[in-house]
């Protein structure tokens, strides 16, 4: 249900909205894409967690602009614009490489903890999110 609801109505409703409101499609998934630089700053915010609050703050933050910058805007996109290639096959390769994602940043994380602490860790992350 939140795959579906979340996720996969993007790439049908909001082409249709998008034509009815008179906005182009680089404008609707635009404001999809801004949430990188939501999410990055609060990663880097995470390293200044001093309690209960503000942790569950952060991560509500955070996840809240992951909805902006995973497969929900990879997916609509790829559904809609023409890229010379089948949608299926675009969305094969964005699915391997969320696969690869997990199989390099747990490891990678792990690393960046043990060599310098949550804190340092998180502005890591952050900033390599936002430049990434």
């Amino acid at each position: 249900m939140g795959y579906g609801t979340l996720m996969y109505a993007y790439a049908v409703l909001l082409p249709e909205m998008a034509k009815d409101l008179g906005l182009t499609l680089s404008e609707v998934f635009g404001v999809l894409s801004r949430g990188s630089v939501v999410a990055s700053l609060a990663l880097m915010a995470m390293s200044q967690v001093e309690g209960r609050t503000g942790l569950f703050g952060l991560i509500l933050l955070a996840e809240g602009a992951d909805m902006f910058v995973l497969y929900n805007v990879v997916f609509a996109s790829v559904a809609r614009l023409d890229l010379g290639i089948p949608p299926q096959r675009s969305i094969s390769v964005i699915t391997l490489f969320g696969g690869v994602a997990s199989t390099i940043f747990w490891p990678l994380t792990l690393a960046l903890f043990n060599r310098f602490g949550w804190e340092v860790t998180w502005v890591i992350l952050g900033l390599s999110a936002l430049i990434f």
